[in-house]
């Protein structure tokens, strides 16, 4: 079929229509700076509201796991005017975008929260944070468009690595048909659609790094919001609320600052900007060194997200363990003495307890909070499992006390 003969064939002028009814209008840079930033300052209050625990209020069954340990002693009254000041810096800004320079005060506070507790460092917290952090220092709305390129490159950064984390066994055969369950049922489609999205998710970044392909770049995002929406979401496993609006932020981005963008992003001119090249830095080459595991690096920094490749961390009761002190939402997770820590972290806290920086101190650390209401702490284990390499489902355990001092190799 030639140019001239799709132009007049009928089912191409339905889809073109459809096209430009659904795609983005072009926005102005200005236009484009007000929208991101109501966005982002919004998505961060609901990220609050969705998980208070996790900001204020003292730590019970969970404990914090200081990155800085001077940090570990913040009076409580601190935090509670972090919290209420960020908050009504927020709603400022979703009302009044054009007062550019307050949207540097909400990184300042996370940065400081997350100092006190890795749980903090979140990847959709560390995202809103970089894009308001690039907005706050920018010179405010105008006609350059180019102020936009470290959150273009930080977007298809963790596209990729997101992607990329995912091509293992253990996702495959394990998290994929776990995710779309509730309406996929195993199948030979259900494996090979379990296979190639890690390689689709991939290729949405540099989809979005090319001109030419970012159209497609931006229907393959769209379309993985739909499958997480539905997955995670009312209509599947209603798991993770803290989640959804991060897809939604996510795929905004996309559509927005990608659609009507011609300008190549891999020139040199652009390649050398200091802020493109901080942001190719902390969303491009950071998250290499997730590759070599969980001792070298954090799982959040290196977007290991819904990847089945991190670890899974269980708390062993004993069998005799008298757990009435559990909240009913936990107790009920607790299978053959077992309680995993992202439930607990999910329950009590909002989040996935992942972690932010080298090594397993969020955990050794963070559940001890459990040792004083135990009766039994002595023969409470701490469990961690990881697979050997992403080309088996072969497990490693490791066992340790929880409630006395960890090994070295452990910290």
């Amino acid at each position: 079929m030639t140019s001239a003969t799709l132009a007049n064939w009928r089912p191409f002028h339905r889809l073109r229509k459809i096209y430009l009814t659904l795609a983005p209008a072009e926005m102005s840079a200005a236009g484009l700076f007000q929208l991101h930033m109501r966005v982002s300052a919004l998505s961060l209050l609901v990220t609050f509201f969705i998980s208070p625990p996790l900001w204020i209020g003292t730590r019970d069954l969970f404990r914090i796991s200081p990155i800085l340990k001077i940090a570990e002693h913040v009076p409580e009254s601190v935090n509670d005017f972090l919290f209420i000041s960020t908050v009504i810096v927020l709603s400022f800004l979703i009302l009044f975008p054009r007062y550019h320079r307050f949207a540097l005060y909400p990184p300042l506070a996370c940065f400081l929260w997350a100092l006190q507790d890795e749980l903090r460092f979140q990847p959709f917290v560390y995202m809103y944070c970089f894009v308001m952090l690039v907005l706050g220092l920018s010179s405010g709305p105008g006609k350059d468009t180019r102020l936009f390129d470290p959150i273009r490159f930080m977007t298809a950064g963790i596209y990729f690595w997101a992607g990329y984390y995912k091509i293992n066994l253990p996702f495959i055969q394990g998290m994929f048909p776990w995710f779309v369950g509730n309406w996929f049922p195993p199948s030979m489609f259900t494996s090979a659609l379990a296979t190639i999205t890690p390689f689709l998710e991939a290729a949405i970044g540099i989809f979005l790094l090319i001109p030419l392909s970012r159209t497609l770049g931006i229907l393959f995002a769209s379309t993985m919001l739909a499958v997480v929406l539905l997955s995670l979401g009312p209509t599947g496993h209603n798991y993770a609320p803290i989640v959804w609006p991060w897809n939604v932020y996510i795929d905004v981005l996309a559509a927005t600052l990608f659609w009507h963008h011609k300008e190549p992003l891999l020139d040199k001119k652009t390649l050398m900007r200091i802020p493109n090249i901080i942001a190719i830095l902390l969303f491009w080459f950071w998250p290499v060194f997730g590759i070599a595991g969980p001792t070298f690096m954090g799982s959040d920094p290196a977007f290991k997200l819904y990847c089945a490749c991190t670890p899974n961390v269980f708390v062993q009761f004993d069998p005799a363990e008298n757990l009435s002190f559990l909240p009913p939402s936990l107790s009920d997770k607790v299978h053959h003495g077992r309680l995993d820590a992202i439930s607990i972290t999910y329950e009590l806290l909002g989040v996935a307890a992942e972690t932010a920086q080298p090594g397993l101190k969020l955990y050794t650390t963070g559940l001890k909070g459990f040792c004083p209401h135990l009766e039994k702490p002595d023969s409470t284990r701490l469990i961690i499992s990881m697979f050997d390499a992403p080309w088996t489902t072969k497990l490693t355990t490791y066992s340790m006390p929880l409630c006395t001092a960890p090994p070295e190799s452990a910290k």
